[in-house]
């Protein structure tokens, strides 16, 4: 990051900085004297972006390991309420993939291919090299075929691109290589290869569960799916059956949501968040349904902790009536 922000003072360009452990990271380095900001050049990030020239612009931002909720998940996906990933936008990806990131750093990396933006990793674009032939391996093979028409076929959609450039640079023209996703249809003949763009096979994963049968996209598997990403946050209101006033404490339980030395603190930011929710809301809507209620609480931690720690876990709120 010093060497980032040196450069950018260098070059007349303001960093701006997103995410609670970037921001934990620069002030740490201050501290110790590791890390010296301009304050003219170095900057939270603000709607205050939009002021300097694109050009201008560097922003570090948590997420290099495509968390869900992080920084740059939510520019990738268009979620984050200052920053849209633009084409043309240059994005680099410094770290490497730590164990079990492998699935969620890959989708970040298709979603950022995707927007037309400029991407470079740690290790360039050489992935799998023990197994795969490297770049100048593919040219070797596409200069002794020379085919008129070229379709990458393995491996994600940013490796495939890769394989896309690696033929262009063998005089491939860009119009005969084609990229394809699962369900898109090639048309050949005698006059030459189309990709449909119109038209797309209606595919779906089959997931097998025990005797169960059914598609990814079902609401079992999404629920699984986000309980496996991004944790699972239970809290246990009591209260009385006739006033539904809070009886006692809350009960909070979660998985995975924190790590051990801060556990603690954000417990009691969860409990105290989550009691607030619950008496704000039935002191504005004394008859409100139990479902509605549930739904508010739900909503209003999701944005809390989403704010507070950048996670989005499954909510569980539960009311039992005494």
């Amino acid at each position: 990051m010093g060497q980032i922000i040196e450069s950018a003072e260098k070059t007349g360009r303001t960093v701006f900085l997103n995410g609670r452990g970037i921001m934990e990271n620069v002030n740490l380095g201050q501290e110790l004297g590791l890390l010296r900001c301009n304050p003219n050049s170095t900057k939270l990030l603000t709607s205050k972006i939009d002021s300097l020239p694109e050009n201008n612009q560097i922003i570090l931002t948590t997420g290099s390991q495509g968390e869900e909720g992080s920084g740059l998940y939510r520019m990738a996906h268009g979620d984050h309420p200052i920053v849209k990933i633009q084409p043309g936008d240059t994005i680099i990806l410094s770290s490497t993939s730590t164990s079990g990131n492998e699935r969620s750093l890959a989708d970040i990396m298709n979603v950022l291919i995707q927007s037309d933006a400029t991407l470079f990793t740690k290790d360039g674009m050489t992935i799998d090299k023990d197994k795969h032939a490297s770049g100048e391996e593919q040219k070797i093979l596409l200069n002794l075929i020379r085919p008129r028409n070229f379709m990458p076929v393995h491996g994600e959609l940013f490796m495939r691109v890769a394989h896309k450039k690696t033929a262009m640079a063998v005089n491939i023209l860009d119009k005969n290589i084609f990229l394809a996703n699962n369900g898109s249809i090639l048309d050949i003949d005698q006059k030459g290869v189309v990709l449909k763009q119109s038209f797309k096979l209606l595919l779906d994963e089959i997931i097998v569960d025990g005797y169960s049968i059914g598609v990814a996209t079902s609401h079992v598997i999404e629920a699984r799916a986000q309980m496996m990403k991004a944790w699972v946050v239970t809290v246990v209101f009591k209260a009385d059956e006739k006033t539904g006033m809070l009886l006692g404490h809350l009960k909070l339980e979660t998985r995975g949501l924190v790590y051990l030395d801060e556990v603690r603190e954000v417990h009691k930011m969860i409990i105290k968040r989550a009691r607030a929710s619950y008496e704000d809301t039935l002191k504005d809507i004394p008859d409100i349904e139990e479902k509605d209620l549930i739904k508010i609480i739900r909503r209003d931690l999701e944005t809390f902790l989403l704010h507070k720690i950048e996670r989005n876990p499954m909510i569980i709120p539960m009311i039992i009536s005494i």
